[in-house]
This record gives structure tokens, sequence and C-alpha cells, in this order.
């Protein structure tokens, strides 16, 4: 008895879709809002931290890692958020689109 079986071992192709236009200023404006918001999570972390060591919650920041389950290098960064990026975060959240910071101000 013969048995011949034929398989294709190629990928399906799926019938393309066609892609939305997206607009590129739309594009980048979301992409700019995602990064403030990381950004503005990353700084409330780090304050949450800094109080919780400050209270004696934890005892350090080997000691943060250790309990939430992440390196210590990761810890160290979440922490190194200059101050000067959290001002010019908060600082130009709301201001409107095309404006300087200067502009924003006044």
């Amino acid at each position: 008895m013969r048995v011949e079986l034929q398989v294709d071992l190629r990928p399906e192709r799926r019938p393309s879709t066609a892609k939305p236009v997206v607009d590129a200023e739309a594009r980048a404006e979301k992409q700019r809002l995602a990064r403030e918001d990381r950004r503005l999570r990353q700084i409330a972390l780090a304050r949450l931290i800094e109080e919780r060591i400050a209270v004696g919650q934890f005892a350090s920041l080997a000691d943060v890692a250790r309990r939430c389950g992440v390196s210590r290098a990761r810890v160290s960064q979440v922490m190194a958020v200059p101050r000067s990026v959290e001002e010019s975060i908060t600082t130009n959240l709301h201001r409107p689109k095309n404006t300087s910071a200067s502009e924003a101000i006044h």
C-alpha cells in the first residue's frame, strides 16, 4: 500500500485588506501624547517609591526591586527621571500644538 500526501508548508496568505489612511500629523500627535503619558506614569511611580521608602515600607531601592520582582537596574531607571524632565512635561502637558513654551506662558 502506498500513500502520498501533498502538504503546502508555506504560510497561508490572507486576502489583503486596504489599510486605513492615517494623517501623519495625527499619528505624530498620538505618539507624542503616548510618550508624555508614559513619562507621567514613570514620574508617578518614582514619587510613590520615594514616598514608600520615606515612610519605611521599603528599606532601599534594592528592597523595592526584590519585592516587586524587577531588576535593581529597572528600579534605578525609573528613579532616574530628572526633575527638569518632570517639570517640562507637566508645564507642557496642556500646551496647544504648535506653540512654544514661552508663548504658552503669556
